[in-house]
């Protein structure tokens, strides 16, 4: 069998849950998947989430959708688009397909195939068994905003400030708990009260199946005296005898604003100085710098470890808004920029470490690649990523000071947040199913407590540890750095996870 997939295997089995699935090899695997010679079966819903292949299966050209279709024993009303492809240091090709059911996105249905050159190597992903479906609406588009704007209320949405943020409605077919909805997909901004979700409504029914929340909320070339890291070299611009910041030398542009304490963002206005010597602390000038200094090492960290630009990996524009809110003690990507509340100064200061901005970044990294879904057990993996990229980038900018601690720069009177070295310090599980795990839908199903199993996983690969974990199972690791785990962590993001992903 080939190193390259022992390793993807590996990931693969990482995220399984413990409640171990069945694996076929040789003869047994071809039973499931011709020319296979290891299978991996979902121990709940049967499906398959993972093919080893033998050198010689090719998919390629435009039936390769269909192709996919029959692999997975599909029935003729569903196919596979493929939606994205790329080639990594490797050299392995990875082709992401979207599942579609009588020409509908299935909704999270992703499957990759791993090929080098015309020669598939293996496959994974998540599909659904979907038939016998009605895709005729019974509803319109316009009622079904009707629906979701009656029950979510607000005084105020965001395309009342920017026209962008227009609600689209969007056809999909939903899967819940097995069962196949028809669904308009709807994407709702607030500003008062904050909330970005999106809102699937039955066509058929009008029924509310589901909302995900978009806002991942975390407690989270001048000279600038940063509120956290010191002196440190920013990127500026020049306009009109002062500067702002903005820094157009990374992808599209790195701009940082001041919301002025209010929650309108076409409110927000320029940091600018006088002289590019950036030490003033008036209305958190120097929390300001810190957000900026952070975008751009959180951008550089991306671009030279894994050549990814921006966290679109095509130069998105990267926006940032501080002194959000009145005392507002959060930070957050809301899908489209980058938002961090002051704090109240009295528990925390205002959130704009390094950590946390990084953390608040990949969140979009997330989104433009597993896209996994803010809820439960992929909520959680959402969440640990973005504390692994987090501390990723805090070591990268600076070696000396890093720590597995998420947020004790601004934690004032208050605790950190998280602590990936030991996450039940603060109350969060390091084992699957342990101590403190969230089986509840408090938090989206604990995705900020549940988050620590995979950090703590990230913290034992990086450092190496032993001991007994809640299950009973002794374990003994030795690290391997946290460089190389943090490539680990970005594989799996990147290419194995999709957005149902456990």
């Amino acid at each position: 069998m080939r190193f390259y997939t022992i390793i993807s295997s590996f990931l693969v089995f990482l995220f399984c849950n413990t409640a171990f699935p069945q694996v076929y090899y040789g003869r047994s695997a071809s039973k499931y998947v011709r020319n296979s010679e290891l299978v991996r079966i979902h121990e709940k819903s049967g499906k398959i989430s993972f093919i080893d292949f033998i050198a010689g299966e090719v998919f390629e050209g435009e039936k390769s959708g269909q192709n996919l279709s029959s692999l997975l024993d599909l029935s003729e009303e569903n196919d596979f688009q493929p939606v994205k492809q790329v080639t990594d240091d490797l050299q392995l090709t990875h082709t992401h397909y979207q599942q579609l059911y009588k020409g509908v996105p299935v909704e999270g249905a992703v499957y990759t195939l791993h090929s080098k050159e015309k020669d598939l190597i293996s496959a994974s992903g998540d599909y659904f068994r979907v038939k016998g479906l009605d895709i005729k609406p019974q509803i319109t588009p316009s009622e079904a905003l009707e629906i979701a704007l009656k029950n979510f209320h607000s005084a105020i949405y965001y395309w009342e400030y920017d026209k962008k943020y227009t609600p689209r409605t969007e056809q999909v077919v939903l899967l819940i708990n097995q069962d196949a909805f028809l669904a308009y997909k709807l994407d709702i901004y607030s500003a008062e009260p904050l909330f970005r979700k999106y809102i699937y409504i039955d066509t058929h029914t009008g029924n509310i199946l589901k909302s995900i929340d978009r806002i991942h909320e975390d407690f989270h070339t001048g000279r600038a005296i940063t509120k956290y890291e010191g002196e440190e070299d920013i990127v500026t611009e020049d306009v009109t005898g002062a500067y702002r910041l903005c820094d157009n030398t990374r992808g599209i542009s790195i701009r940082t604003y001041n919301m002025q304490y209010g929650t309108n963002y076409s409110m927000a206005v320029d940091f600018t100085d006088g002289d590019n010597y950036w030490d003033e602390t008036a209305d958190q000038s120097d929390a300001a710098t810190n957000a900026h200094f952070a975008m751009e090492k959180t951008f550089d960290f991306f671009y030279e470890t894994f050549g990814r630009n921006s966290y679109d990996d095509a130069g998105g524009a990267m926006i940032s808004y501080v002194n959000f809110g009145t005392n507002y003690l959060n930070a957050f990507w809301n899908g489209n920029v980058f938002t961090y509340g002051a704090g109240d100064n009295y528990n925390y200061s205002a959130l704009t470490s390094v950590e946390v901005v990084a953390h608040e970044i990949t969140h979009a990294v997330t989104q433009y690649s597993a896209n996994l879904e803010y809820s439960y057990e992929s909520g959680a993996l959402n969440e640990s990523f973005s504390d692994i990229f987090g501390v990723s980038v805090d070591y990268f900018t600076d070696p000396g000071s890093f720590n597995y601690l998420l947020g004790e720069e601004f934690a004032l009177l208050a605790t950190p947040l998280r602590n990936m070295a030991d996450p039940k310090e603060f109350g969060d599980p390091d084992t699957y199913k342990g101590e403190f795990w969230v089986s509840g839908p408090e938090d989206n199903g604990g995705v900020h407590t549940n988050s620590g199993v995979q950090n703590h996983w990230f913290y034992l690969l990086a450092e190496g540890g032993n001991g007994v974990n809640d299950q009973g199972i002794g374990y003994s690791v030795e690290g391997i750095g946290i460089e190389k785990a943090a490539s680990i962590a970005y594989r799996n993001l990147t290419i194995y996870l999709t957005p149902y992903s456990q």
